[in-house]
């Protein structure tokens, strides 16, 4: 995909909620990519979508000012909030090793680590995995944009599933151990609907056993349970 300026391609009633895009070449001439704003820091937005061909197009990442843009479909936010009984040092370095990704992932999404080792994880590293869900073989591809070694690292995605996907783990000291904090932002086709009969349930499932595993693995304490908060984002 050739990615240009973003330019507005429809309307939804009013000029505060316009369906914007960037102008790809599809398989079937031109085609547009929607884009919906995520503003961390308040100025600006990591934008992901597929192109609206079929094939849908390659996504790409953007990177471009909020101001006067507005979402076209629902985002939605996952936390995760565990302790274990380790340093921060220590639990970081788990995380260190992207192939432990395997180790917490449930089988059933028979998911694999693509990129061959070995994996230096920093600023801009991209990571190729494989999974499979409800049937269909999925390629997702991620991108390391933060990374501050035993404290905290983002990863986005810039091909997958997601419209996009934002995740952000940080690791702080407390109660003599390390409190891991996962933090999602996410959009799928279909808004509500779709997250409501799949996705959220679906991510239920998989940071419920990546805390189980975190526990088997670090040890866990039935004083500091985990706790996991699916719902929509509201900015």
């Amino acid at each position: 995909m050739v990615a240009r300026t973003p330019a507005a391609i429809g309307n939804m009633g009013s000029a505060n909620s316009r369906w914007m895009g960037y102008p790809c070449d599809g398989q079937d001439g031109p085609s547009y990519a929607l884009t919906a704003p995520v503003p961390w820091d308040g100025h600006h937005a990591h934008i992901l979508s597929p192109c609206l061909s079929w094939p849908w197009c390659p996504v790409s990442l953007q990177h471009f000012p909020t101001t006067g843009l507005a979402l076209i479909m629902s985002d939605f936010s996952l936390t995760s909030v565990q302790w274990l009984p380790g340093t921060p040092d220590e639990v970081f370095g788990f995380y260190t090793d992207a192939f432990s990704l395997e180790r917490i992932t449930p089988s059933w999404l028979r998911f694999r680590v693509l990129t061959p080792p070995p994996i230096a994880l920093s600023v801009g590293t991209e990571i190729d995995y494989w999974l499979r869900l409800h049937g269909f073989p999925l390629r997702w591809r991620s991108r390391i944009t933060i990374w501050e070694p035993m404290d905290r690292f983002v990863d986005e995605q810039i091909h997958g599933p997601y419209l996009y996907w934002y995740h952000e783990h940080t690791f702080s000291l407390h109660a003599g151990g390390t409190l891991v904090h996962d933090r999602v932002h996410y959009a799928v086709p279909g808004g509500r609907l779709v997250n409501f009969l799949l996705v959220r349930n679906d991510l239920r499932r998989i940071f419920t056993y990546r805390q189980q595993q975190l526990a088997a693995i670090f040890g866990g304490s039935p004083h500091h349970p985990a706790v996991i908060d699916i719902g929509e984002r509201h900015t």
